[in-house]
């Protein structure tokens, strides 16, 4: 899939690739136009798009590209696209679940530090208000996500990377020497819409032999799920809010993860929270879940990440990671359910006879509170 733009609107614009037959495209009130290249190899591959106006004069342009493995669009058959020159690479979403870009990056330095920085900008589409979860741009090397940002902000280690909304910079002075890294460039897709694009250019890995390697805050590590737990007694309610941060896919094994964290905007909850997570497509399983409810939808028990005594309002558990299966990276949108127990009270004795005992005896009192 491409995408071009005619600045001034011709009476007629066709596009031949690879010597073949001409296609005529049909341009929109300003000009633009959107259509499929009608690809089945990969190589190399020569367009020529003309334009003509009302008076017969035409002009044209020959654009060389290549079609390789740098960018994974998946689900096969969804129309995500991308495309990727020396310094600059460009991802659209559309209806695929992932759209990813790769490109060799060299790692290692003697003395100093390596610093990888590009230019950003993201434009998101906004029409899907009501998903949990939205479209994310994640960069990654080594199965490390160094750097995310979604339609509701950016994601990172502060001083291994400095972001501010145009420019990233990302410290790669750790990074051990290696025969065969590469930089990942990921655009997932999470809620109903399609026209969200990022683009990434001028692209540089600097050294500077003088440098100085940034101070990084340490970050704490997400729990786990707790155990399975009886569901019977729980509740529903909108008083409790999820979020979602530092998602992470591998496109060739299809496993993805992320952590979940919740925000009680209510009155004080217990421990007992579970998210279910309902309706996942065929194929994608919740590996680590802690259980699955009567409608055969698997959950994960809270537990862990809840501080003795509940959450109180406006406080936040910790993150847990949640871990996902989709060898065949389907599209699907989160669409978790928050379940709670009741208030956490004090015990409650009743009241106490008096008791006689002499000095130097043991008096043993069975006590039961409600």
């Amino acid at each position: 899939m491409a995408t071009f733009v005619n600045e001034k609107v011709s009476a007629k614009l066709q596009f031949i690739l690879n010597k073949g037959t001409p296609i005529t495209l049909n341009l929109d009130e300003n000009g633009k136009f959107d259509a499929p290249l009608p690809l089945a190899t990969t190589g190399n591959h020569t367009l020529v798009l003309t334009g003509y106006d009302i008076a017969g004069n035409f002009t044209s342009k020959t654009i060389e590209f290549v079609v390789d493995d740098t960018i994974l669009v998946a689900p096969q058959e969804t129309t995500g696209w991308g495309i990727t020159t020396y310094n600059t690479i460009v991802l659209q979403k559309r209806d695929s679940f992932v759209v990813q870009g790769t490109i060799p990056v060299e790692l290692g330095v003697e003395e100093g530090t390596r610093t990888l920085k590009f230019d950003l900008e993201s434009n998101w589409d906004r029409s899907d208000t009501t998903a949990f979860l939205f479209d994310t741009f994640i960069v990654s090397l080594q199965n490390q996500n160094l750097f995310s940002v979604s339609e509701t902000g950016p994601s990172y280690t502060p001083g291994l990377v400095s972001y501010d909304g145009k420019k990233v910079a990302i410290d790669l002075t750790s990074f051990p020497k290696t025969g065969s890294s590469k930089l990942v460039f990921q655009l997932l897709n999470h809620d109903g819409d399609t026209g969200s694009v990022v683009e990434i250019r001028n692209i540089e890995n600097i050294v500077e032999e003088e440098g100085v390697v940034s101070p990084t805050f340490p970050t704490n590590p997400p729990t786990t799920p707790g155990p399975k737990l009886e569901l019977t007694g729980l509740k529903t309610t909108e008083n409790v809010a999820i979020l979602f941060q530092n998602q992470k896919l591998n496109a060739t094994t299809g496993e993805y993860t992320t952590e979940v964290q919740i925000q009680n905007n209510g009155p004080a909850i217990s421990r007992n929270v579970v998210i279910v997570f309902a309706n996942l497509p065929e194929g994608v399983e919740l590996v680590n879940r802690s259980g699955i409810d009567e409608n055969g939808n698997p959950y994960i028990n809270l537990r862990n990440a809840i501080p003795t005594g509940g959450l109180s309002t406006g406080q936040l558990s910790a993150p847990v990671e949640v871990k996902f299966t989709n060898p065949n990276l389907v599209s699907f949108n989160f669409n978790p359910q928050i379940l709670v127990g009741g208030l956490n009270v004090a015990p409650n004795f009743p009241t106490l006879s008096s008791f006689t005992v002499k000095p130097g005896d043991t008096l043993t009192i069975l006590l039961s509170f409600i």
